[in-house]
């Protein structure tokens, strides 16, 4: 099983829950990405497959949630199933993507990817949104590493 060491201080716990709470509000109404489903002349198969996607959606950010609160109190590292881990790496992309669309849009994408962004150009209320954005993408990185430890070890040598 996975093993993830989180260390969030109390201080900044709070802050971290309340800003992804509200976020996840958002997820519920709707997908963090616009997809098209299936047989779009069908409208009750497509309002089905979202409304799944959507429930889906609204489990493993409350999956992820719930993991993050029990880290804060517990201080200790976290054991979690594969099928946990493949919640909480979904969820915190789609929070990564609403932080993105909703408070990081004027930073192009390959920018906040490659971590190329002067924290100190950004207001006091974004820098914390910009925190908690790579907050996210780390403990998604763990998690990914956690199930594929071999998975960063890639050269890129093509032949």
């Amino acid at each position: 099983m996975p093993e993830i060491h989180l260390k969030i201080s109390p201080y900044m716990a709070g802050p971290l829950l309340d800003i992804l709470r509200a976020v996840s509000k958002s997820l519920n109404m709707r997908l963090a990405v616009p997809l098209h489903g299936p047989e779009e002349t069908d409208q009750e198969l497509l309002d089905a497959w979202r409304e799944g996607l959507l429930e889906t959606l609204s489990d493993d950010v409350g999956r992820l949630l719930d993991f993050l609160e029990e880290a804060v109190t517990s201080q200790l590292p976290m054991q979690i199933d594969e099928a946990t881990s493949m919640q909480l790496v979904r969820a915190a992309s789609a929070l990564r993507l609403r932080l993105q669309e909703s408070f990081l849009k004027r930073v192009p994408s390959d920018k906040l990817e490659s971590g190329e962004v002067d924290f100190n150009d950004f207001e006091p209320e974004t820098q914390q949104v910009y925190g908690i954005y790579l907050f996210l993408a780390r403990l998604q990185e763990q998690i990914i590493n956690a199930l594929e430890p071999d998975i960063w070890d890639w050269q890129g040598d093509a032949e």
